[in-house]
């Protein structure tokens, strides 16, 4: 079953799909993962459309044990474990993968407007317009950035109307 996976892992989520139609457990094909990000991603995907939400969870976390077997890093990796962790209304690992990402790739504006959005999500308003402002360094014409500092801003603004 290994072999499945070793000739393509960018196939991951087709190679899962076909195993478990043909009656494969979720366990045996677990075991046979290769040790790459993709296949991780895509059984984890799996498992939290199965309703397991916290074998998914580790399932994501672990795939990211493995970015030095990547030859290719990309941003789309840590997106997919953070988005899974902000589904779920646990921002705090959803940011933990944001910013490992964020150690990576320093100069991606997206990955910091996720930290600014993950951070203004758990109420940190501070925080969320330090990353703004980091985007906006980056990528002076970001529209995001200058949209949710905009945001942030007005809220601030009436508190204090108050």
């Amino acid at each position: 079953m290994a072999s499945v996976f070793a000739q393509d892992p960018a196939r991951a989520k087709n190679d899962i799909a076909f195993l478990v139609d043909s009656g494969f457990a979720d366990d045996d094909i677990r075991r046979n993962l290769p040790d790459r990000i993709w296949p991780f991603l895509a059984f984890a995907a799996h498992m939290d459309q199965k309703g397991d939400h916290n074998q998914a969870a580790a399932l994501y976390r672990q795939a990211l044990t493995y970015i030095k077997n990547e030859e290719h890093l990309r941003p789309d990796y840590f997106y997919r474990v953070s988005g899974f962790f902000s589904k779920q209304k646990r921002y705090a690992e959803g940011l933990d993968v944001i910013l490992q990402a964020i150690k990576i790739f320093p100069a991606d504006a997206g990955l910091r407007v996720r930290a600014g959005n993950l951070y203004r999500d758990m109420g940190l308003t501070h925080r969320a317009l330090e990353q703004y402002q980091q985007v906006l360094t980056i990528d002076p014409e970001n529209s995001q950035a200058r949209k949710h500092i905009a945001e942030l801003q007005h809220d601030v603004d009436k508190k204090f109307e108050l």
